[in-house]
């Protein structure tokens, strides 16, 4: 890719906003069960057939087959009945009152005592604070939970858009930041948290999106650090100015 093209920031801009898109979806429905009007919509519009077209690795294919079956299959259900059956197993993996089958804390997976609240909710929230970001009830909910990990990647990449039609030197830094998160957080627990998923739920919508969310992360790390490269020269000739 030639930066300086304008066809080529212009493809640049779709695929910034095609990641921003799917790591708000993720983000969102790792964080929170879905209302009934929100899963009719989903259902209805069905984007996972779209998402097909994009090759990335098995996961992700695997994960948009059974979101898209998911859709299919659901087509006729009631959306109280099926938003109920999914906060159930939402609430079973992710919350409690058991023991949960799936932390979707990165403290739980990377602490030296496996809780909540550990060192690495700190290094999150300082993280977020870098950005002027702050979690909402950060003192009930951990900054380290895996939806808003996600929701917070789909923010950075909001802020590349911005720079890309703005200050373009300021993407590359935000290309590394973006690089340094998923990497060192995302990256460093999520693929344990997604197996659990898979493995701890019969649901097909769960199984896809931990699916999904599995292969994409891995290749969109490989993304950013190709488009580190060819954004380098760019940043040097601007900070040579």
């Amino acid at each position: 890719m030639h930066i300086e093209g304008n066809n080529s920031l212009k493809q640049l801009e779709e695929e910034l906003i095609i990641r921003k898109n799917i790591y708000n979806f993720l983000g969102a429905y790792f964080y929170n069960p879905q209302s009934a009007e929100e899963l009719k919509k989903l259902i209805e519009e069905n984007p996972f057939e779209e998402l097909k077209n994009i090759h990335l690795n098995e996961y992700f294919m695997k994960g948009t087959d059974l979101l898209e079956e998911f859709c299919k299959n659901n087509l006729e259900t009631e959306p109280q009945q099926l938003s109920k059956r999914l906060k159930e197993e939402f609430y079973r993996l992710f919350i409690g009152p058991e023991r949960l089958k799936a932390p979707p804390y990165e403290s739980v997976y990377l602490g030296k005592d496996k809780i909540v609240f550990d060192v690495q909710t700190l290094q999150i929230r300082d993280c977020y604070r870098c950005w002027g970001l702050e979690v909402e009830k950060k003192y009930q909910e951990p900054d380290d939970h895996i939806g808003i990990e996600l929701q917070f990647m789909s923010y950075l990449i909001d802020q590349a858009v911005l720079s890309l039609n703005g200050k373009k030197e300021t993407l590359y830094e935000n290309l590394l930041d973006q690089q340094y998160f998923l990497s060192q957080h995302i990256l460093a627990f999520g693929p344990d948290f997604f197996q659990l998923v898979i493995h701890n739920t019969q649901e097909d919508f769960y199984q896809g999106l931990a699916f999904l969310a599995h292969g994409f992360i891995k290749e969109d790390l490989n993304y950013l650090r190709q488009l580190q490269k060819e954004w380098e020269p760019y940043f040097k000739m601007a900070q040579a100015i």
